[in-house]
């Protein structure tokens, strides 16, 4: 009987300590977090270059002249962001002619003998106009880096800047003269301006260009004034560009 009381006794005891740990490491189960691996990954981005090709007319308000331009280069733009980088060539054209006179005074002498064998000297002023025209063609070509940002909806604004050479010819031509003189010399401009986006491919701008340009070494003599050249110069354009 003793017997039998103790095993029940043992059971008890083991039977209430396994269930009393059981409700220890569920209790504890619950209030202990679950810690996950956190993957960091860096967010990329995807660039995508372009080729573009464009053209404008303009104004030199110096020169006062017309000024056209062609360009054609590449676009670096980083998806979902406002910036774009380009890269690209430009050459422009630009022409000038100028009329003028120059006035020649000759002086002639004439001895006449009379019949008592006199001498008569008389003197005769003759006066000849000639005129000229000077011409003037400049072709600047350079290249140039541009800065583009989103301004608001459609449109953007940018900035940039470029260097290179001016291919001059200067042309002086009358009824009996014609000299001319070619000459390269260096160009560079800076140039700002607000672009309209009318699709994803063409786009219209409008901008302001300084130009920094060498001055002309030309001689035609010293009663010919020869211009000035594009140096300081601001050129007013609008253009167009299509992006493939």
């Amino acid at each position: 009987m003793k017997t039998t009381y103790a095993i029940t006794i043992m059971g008890l005891a083991a039977f209430t300590a396994v269930a009393h740990a059981g409700e220890t490491y569920s209790s504890k189960s619950s209030n202990v977090p679950i810690i996950r691996p956190i993957i960091y990954s860096e967010p990329t981005t995807t660039c995508d270059c372009s080729w573009f090709a464009g053209g404008s007319v303009g104004y030199l308000t110096q020169w006062e002249e017309a000024m056209y331009t062609l360009h054609l280069g590449v676009e670096r733009e980083s998806q979902g962001s406002p910036v774009a980088h380009a890269f690209f060539l430009d050459v422009g054209q630009t022409d000038k002619s100028e009329m003028f006179s120059i006035n020649s005074t000759e002086r002639v002498e004439s001895i006449v003998v009379d019949i008592d064998d006199i001498e008569i000297i008389t003197e005769e002023t003759t006066t000849t106009v000639t005129r000229y025209e000077l011409d003037y063609d400049i072709k600047p070509i350079t290249l140039n880096y541009k800065y583009e940002t989103t301004l608001s909806g459609r449109f953007d604004w940018y900035i940039a800047a470029g260097a290179g050479v001016a291919l001059v010819k200067a042309e002086l031509s009358s009824s009996s003269t014609n000299v001319s003189f070619d000459d390269t010399l260096f160009y560079g401009h800076v140039f700002t301006g607000i672009i309209y986006n009318i699709s994803p491919s063409w786009e219209t701008s409008i901008g302001l260009r300084y130009i920094y340009m060498d001055d002309f070494d030309f001689d035609f003599g010293s009663e010919v004034n020869v211009a000035d050249s594009l140096n300081n110069d601001i050129l007013i354009n609008i253009g167009a560009q299509y992006n493939f």
